[in-house]
């Protein structure tokens, strides 16, 4: 099990390092003038769906 969890947590980590997931909210943090802290605040809210 121990080796199941530490695969899926290393398989995540390097999904997340993909830049088609984290280039476009930098590109428009850029774009819009955001402040350096409101693009890494603002990340984790698109991928949430509710309803």
């Amino acid at each position: 099990m121990l080796e199941l969890l530490t695969g899926a947590l290393l398989l995540s980590l390097l999904h997340a390092t993909i830049p088609n997931h984290w280039a476009p909210v930098l590109a428009v943090a850029r774009a819009e003038s955001w402040s350096v802290r409101r693009p890494w605040g603002s990340r984790p809210w698109p991928g949430w769906r509710t309803g």
